[in-house]
């Protein structure tokens, strides 16, 4: 039995014994053999207490609140300098009082990472120092150099440590065991009251929800793009929740990734998050928020998209970003101090992230229909380009080639190849166009067999047939599973015909089924009606073709019967006359035979020259006028034995069209005198003036009646009329028997005088 009193510190508060009631223990260990007396705080603390709540009523804010604190203190402890230091946002503890005058320190902050804060934090006991000079931790502390005597306390607020105040002192060992008790239970009275004015200001700071999703749903309506959507939630979020890190994720398409598209740290951005049991996927899949208290123990081994994200970071806030159709994406943000889940909180940053969904919905639907619009012109234009190919005078392979470039290209293939049937047969198709096929294709794509089911299946059908994964189509050829090409696992084929007529097919293969949309489906389909179209018309000029060879065989056979022939056979005729009157003696009758002869002869090799020139290749004009006019003279009237000249201006600026008429009328006036005229001479002139143009053609021959011409019914002069009236020019014969031919045609009449 005790039968004294004993004064012990139980929670080292100071106290005043009153009454003995129990034994002490001091962790779960008996620290005295004594008995505790109960008893009531030292009345200094009380009244230092009463005169900061008095103080906390009249203050402002709490920096206020705070150096009320430290005034009141003075009362408590001697100390010739104080400082009271706070964790901002950025994770240093920062001045934010400084009791005693002169000037702040220019080192007012501290990491983590200081010596002496890392004991206040891991004890949240107060550190008494007898000569900080005589301590290295403090060599970077600022404003202590006078100092010797020192103290330190953690400021204590809801079992959060955000910060702690220091007192120092001019003499060593200032401070002892009572004053550490004395301070650490007035820093914790300064917590609760702290504690208890933000919970009483809460309800104050917390911004009107109506209020701030109002602002922040205009925000969003003046953003243009899903970037900068994401970006401007992000801000926003980031604001109100005071988190430190903040990352946005999509879905690739497969759902199977989240893919970090934006995030406030740069280096993060297109990482990937596969699919897994966490909370992002449980966030997107089931689209409910997720607030994680601490993410060492819900999240062991964060992938490469959320490691940087969670490094260094203690609670974790997931929102799904969903309308009442779709989930679009998940935000994730991080809070480097523990965080407790507040439904208030959550429920305001959930509203955001769906008004945030609501926009990009809207954008979504403005980009596909933008999207749509140009797919459509796209398509359009590819369309447009085929259709101009049919202006060319290309060969059909040529022509074949440029539309599977432009296949490719529009449906963003590599692949592709354009089988045809020989016309009129039943055989095989062959392989008459390909881009990208791979050597170990080429044997069997070279030729199809129409029978075999699969190309059977496309030939019968009138919509294009699409194999999603080729490997594993059941009906797939053989021979192309057996040798798999990257970026071509999907296939599209489609038959080609015109007019009814099946005449060949179109296949395209492709990386993924999923490029190939309705759209692209539709266009698949009109290029391979083009391609028919292209096919037809390659025939059916063909047959024109064959059919204009035998026409001009046979025009060919009448000129040289009409002309040639009978000019050899009246040589023949002749020179047997000649012979018989040669015979007899006859000299002046056989020179007669044989001067009919030699001009039946020149006659011949005047027409059979302008039958091998017209026989020659038709791209006479691919020089222009003048170099196809003498041309034509080099190669005819020359050979021929007739003098020919040109002349004209050095510079000729003529359309196509009138080029082509000039030298048409000039080859038809040409043609003419050197059937008809026996001309021994021609001369053409061409003369350009002031936008006028006057061309002539003028022979020495035999000439000939106007009136008697027209009346014949001959096409030659009324062809050549017809064309100077086409190019609105006019043209004038001038012909009389024995006094030669001249053909002029002019534009520009009202400059006639300055052409003669």
């Amino acid at each position: 039995a005790v039968q004294g009193l004993a004064l012990v510190a139980a929670d080292r508060t100071p106290v005043q014994v009153d009454l003995l009631i129990s034994p002490v223990r001091h962790r779960g260990q008996p620290a005295l053999q004594a008995i505790l007396l109960a008893g009531r705080p030292d009345p200094r603390v009380q009244e230092a207490m009463q005169e900061l709540t008095a103080a906390l009523a009249g203050a402002a804010d709490p920096n206020q609140t705070l150096e009320a604190a430290l005034v009141e203190l003075r009362g408590l402890i001697h100390y010739d300098r104080a400082g009271l230091y706070l964790l901002d946002e950025n994770e240093r503890y920062v001045l934010a009082e400084k009791a005693r005058l002169g000037p702040v320190p220019s080192q007012s902050s501290f990491l983590h990472n200081d010596p002496v804060l890392n004991e206040l934090r891991r004890t949240k006991l107060p550190l008494t120092i007898e000569d900080i000079q005589a301590d290295e931790r403090f060599q970077l502390w600022p404003d202590v150099q006078s100092l010797h005597g020192w103290i330190g306390a953690p400021l204590i607020v809801g079992g959060e440590l955000i910060g702690f105040l220091t007192l120092g002192s001019l003499e060593r060992g200032a401070f002892n065991r009572h004053h550490a008790a004395l301070l650490e239970s007035y820093l914790s009275q300064v917590g609760e009251v702290l504690e208890l004015a933000a919970a009483r200001e809460a309800p104050l700071r917390r911004p009107d929800e109506p209020d701030v999703l109002s602002n922040f749903s205009i925000a969003l309506g003046r953003a243009e793009g899903q970037d900068k959507i994401v970006l401007s939630t992000m801000d926003q979020v980031l604001a109100l929740s005071g988190a430190d890190l903040g990352a946005y994720f999509l879905p690739d398409i497969t759902e199977s990734i989240l893919l970090l598209q934006s995030g406030t740290n740069d280096g993060l951005t297109g990482q990937e998050h596969p699919y897994g049991r966490d909370a992002l996927w449980e966030a997107y899949e089931r689209g409910q928020a997720i607030f994680i208290e601490d993410l060492n123990k819900s999240w062991k081994k964060p992938g490469p998209a959320l490691k940087g994200l969670f490094t260094g970071m203690h609670s974790a806030a997931v929102l799904p970003v969903k309308t009442e159709e779709q989930t679009f994406g998940v935000f994730c943000f991080t809070f480097s101090a523990p965080r407790r889940s507040a439904s208030e909180d959550l429920h305001l940053l959930t509203a955001i992230a769906e008004i945030a969904a609501g926009s990009l919905e809207r954008v979504f639907a403005l980009e596909s229909l933008e999207a749509k619009v140009q797919t459509r012109t796209r398509h359009l234009s590819s369309l447009y380009t085929i259709n101009t190919l049919a202006s060319e005078a290309l060969e059909l392979e040529i022509i074949l080639d440029q539309v599977l470039k432009i296949t490719l290209d529009s449906m963003g293939n590599s692949i592709a190849a354009i089988h045809l049937l020989e016309e009129g047969e039943a055989g095989p198709l062959t392989l008459v166009s390909q881009s990208g096929i791979p050597p170990e294709w080429s044997a069997y794509l070279e030729s199809l067999e129409p029978g075999e089911p699969f190309w059977r299946r496309i030939l019968e059908s009138n919509q294009p047939i699409l194999v999603p994964d080729i490997p594993a189509a059941a009906d797939f050829p053989a021979a192309l599973q057996a040798h798999p090409r990257s970026g071509a696992n999907a296939f599209i084929g489609t038959a080609i015909r015109a007019k009814g007529q099946l005449l060949g097919l179109l296949a395209n293969f492709g990386p993924d089924v999923v490029q190939y949309t309705t759209s692209e489906l539709t266009l698949f389909s009109a290029i391979a009606d083009q391609i028919g179209m292209f096919v037809e018309r390659s025939r059916l000029m063909d047959q024109a073709g064959q059919a204009a060879v035998l026409q001009e065989r046979q025009r060919l056979a009448r000129e040289l019967h009409d002309s040639v022939t009978q000019l050899l056979y009246s040589q023949v005729l002749f020179a047997g006359a000649g012979l018989k009157v040669l015979h007899q003696g006859d000299m002046p009758l056989t020179e007669h035979y044989l001067s009919r002869i030699d001009g039946a002869a020149l006659q011949a090799l005047k027409e059979m020259r302008l039958l091998v020139y017209e026989l020659g290749p038709p791209d006479q004009m691919q020089d222009g006028l003048v170099p196809a006019l003498r041309r034509r003279l080099e190669a005819v009237e020359k050979r021929a034995g007739v003098e020919a000249r040109l002349e004209a201006s050095r510079s000729l600026d003529l359309d196509e069209p009138l080029e082509m008429a000039f030298f048409q009328i000039a080859q038809e006036a040409l043609n003419n005198s050197l059937k008809h005229s026996g001309a021994t001479s021609v001369e053409v002139r061409i003369r350009q003036k002031n936008g006028s143009v006057r061309m002539s053609i003028a022979d020495n021959g035999c000439g000939f009646v106007i009136a008697d011409q027209e009346d014949s019914g001959g096409m030659g002069l009324k062809n050549m009329a017809a064309r100077a009236r086409e190019q609105g020019a006019e043209i004038q014969i001038d012909s009389s028997p024995d006094d030669g031919t001249i053909v002029q045609i002019s534009t520009g009449l009202d400059e006639r005088s300055d052409l003669a």
